[in-house]
């Protein structure tokens, strides 16, 4: 969600691969782990709302829902309080 630069590029080219590979499959939903990392700074969660919205757009055309798993050690998504 909060990667930048080239290793953002790279997540996105294997993020639309998963999409059609899914869609090919039929599979419906794609779960999302927002990863882990140190506490995240106030322009990340921009950052994640822009993320998350442009892969919804992606997955949309390919018939597949994305879900956010909460991971216990991330500062950005660890419960619904963060």
């Amino acid at each position: 969600l909060l990667s930048s630069g080239s290793e953002r590029a790279a997540h996105w080219e294997g993020f639309r691969r998963r999409l059609d590979l899914l869609h090919e499959l039929g599979v419906p939903t794609l779960i999302l782990a927002p990863g882990r990392g140190g506490p995240p700074q106030a322009e990340d969660y921009g950052r994640a709302v822009e993320s998350l919205a442009a892969a919804a757009e992606a997955a949309a055309p390919a018939g597949v829902r994305l879900a956010l798993e909460f991971q216990k050690g991330s500062g950005l998504c660890a419960s619904l309080d963060t």
